[in-house]
């Protein structure tokens, strides 16, 4: 029986994993953005970190029933726009 990973309630068999990582609307570029987002979020001074940790995650919340392709595409990039901005406001 080959060996199956479970991300969020789908099954991907361990040679799935390089195309779902070249995907890049992929569960596996969605999770990596927010990690990236939710540390350069750590690193800013302690109201700041409160506020964009919460709109962080409300973002992510309020786009997580998103299943266009191209809407998601979209969403991810805005929020490479954000990373890339050396400011957060």
């Amino acid at each position: 029986m080959p060996k199956v990973l479970q991300l969020h309630s789908t099954q991907v068999s361990p040679e799935q994993i390089p195309v779902l990582i070249m995907n890049p609307a992929s569960p596996f570029a969605i999770f990596s953005l927010y990690r990236q987002m939710i540390r350069k979020a750590r690193t800013l001074s302690y109201t700041d970190k409160n506020f964009y940790l919460h709109r962080i995650r409300k973002e992510f919340d309020k786009n997580k029933s998103i299943t266009d392709p191209h809407e998601l595409q979209r969403s991810l990039e805005k929020g490479k726009a954000f990373l890339r901005r050396d400011r957060l406001l």
